[in-house]
């Protein structure tokens, strides 16, 4: 188990799926009629766009689920891996990464409506920012410094959020890893402890690569 700090590299934006939007495409997927509702603001799609984890003080997060997908996306198209394999390698816990760094900035954008039209729109958009990553990974199949250089590889190639890199060459959600801590379970008392294993780019920068 190895918790990660990544830090971005280029700005980091979310664009969140609104519930009303998933309400509407599942009464489409019935063949019932959308509900009739009225024009958002700029104000309301930027605070929609966001992944809300607490209203005072505000604090966002960004969905756990992304980073997996992100690194399994990089495995496929750079080291020619399976990403159902790559799923079954490396686990977070369900739910979202606090994001730390900096408070968000709206970021205009250009975006579509529902008919298909080219419409402005405003993203939250942080920089500098970082996550915390608890990661699992099945050892011994793989090691903690194959798990690192997966991270990284993601980090500058696919990136995550809205606008990443994987997404038509956008520059936004590349990261790399400054931190890396091992966690290692005390046999004697079952209690996990976190201890110093490396920090900074040397360690990843050492490591035999992928297996």
């Amino acid at each position: 188990r190895l918790l990660v700090k990544i830090e971005g590299l280029t700005p980091l934006m979310t664009d969140r799926i609104p519930p009303w939007v998933r309400e509407d495409l599942q009464r489409k997927a019935e063949g019932l009629t959308a509900i009739p509702r009225e024009k958002r603001s700029e104000a309301q799609i930027y605070q929609d766009a966001k992944y809300v984890l607490q209203e005072e003080p505000e604090v966002c997060g960004f969905p756990t689920h992304g980073l997996v997908k992100c690194i399994a996306r990089a495995g496929k198209r750079y080291l020619d891996m399976d990403m159902v394999k790559t799923y079954g390698l490396i686990h977070v816990p369900a739910g979202f990464f606090e994001i730390r760094g900096s408070e968000p900035e709206p970021r205009p954008m250009i975006g579509r409506n529902r008919q298909g039209n080219l419409i402005p729109l405003m993203r939250p958009s942080w920089m500098p920012w970082w996550l915390e990553v608890d990661l699992t990974y099945a050892h011994p199949f793989v090691t903690d410094e194959w798990v690192v250089n997966m991270v990284n590889i993601a980090g500058s190639t696919v990136g995550i959020g809205s606008a990443r890199r994987e997404c038509g060459g956008m520059p936004y959600g590349s990261f790399a890893v400054t931190e890396v801590r091992l966690w290692k379970k005390n046999r004697s008392t079952s209690r996990e402890t976190s201890s110093e294993r490396m920090t900074g780019n040397s360690w990843v920068g050492s490591s035999t690569g992928c297996r």
